[in-house]
């Protein structure tokens, strides 16, 4: 058995000095080895959050990702575009991806300051999704499925009652004339 899986180890979160003189985010972990002795590990990593990109703006990215990198320059440490299965989707089983910006930071704080500024603006985006005034291409697209599924399904029933008219109606048909089933 694995010591590390019986003992377990301790892990503190500190900032540490990376090669271009800034710091970020650093945990530090203390693994014990089997003698009992520990010894230090460090991973420098840059805190992100992803924002979600509308259908009608999928096209606008490199714009949306210019904007941002104008308005947060200097906090923004990176920006890429990942797709990623969005589970609030209506059909997010059926696998469709959707794009995302990944937005990359120095710093826990830096990460703070930018999402505490965009919120407004994602949550005034969220409510006019939601209101399906357009904006929200997704919702809209979702509506309109279930109405093509429903108008779909009407159009079997008629079918099915043209054929049972035409069913009976032969019949009567073969009645008159006199033939036995």
């Amino acid at each position: 058995m694995c010591a590390l899986a019986t003992v377990g180890f301790t892990m503190a979160p500190l900032c540490c000095e990376t090669l271009v003189d800034h710091e970020c985010p650093c945990p530090v972990m203390l693994p014990p080895l089997q003698d009992g002795e520990t010894f230090k590990a460090s991973l420098a990593y840059e805190p992100y959050f992803y924002v979600g990109v509308a259908l009608s703006a999928l096209s606008r990215a490199r714009e949306v990702t210019a904007a941002l990198e104008r308005k947060f320059e200097g906090l923004i440490a990176g920006i890429s575009t990942v797709e990623k299965e969005d589970l609030e989707m209506l059909n997010h089983l059926s696998g469709r991806r959707r794009e995302y910006l990944q937005l990359r930071f120095r710093s826990v704080g830096e990460l703070s300051t930018v999402k505490g500024q965009l919120k407004p603006l994602i949550e005034r985006t969220q409510a006019a999704m939601r209101a399906g005034d357009g904006m929200g291409d997704e919702v809209s697209t979702a509506a309109d499925f279930l109405r093509l599924l429903l108008l779909l399904v009407l159009l079997l029933l008629l079918l099915l009652q043209l054929l049972l008219l035409a069913l009976l109606a032969l019949r009567a048909r073969v009645a008159v004339l006199g033939y036995s089933a």
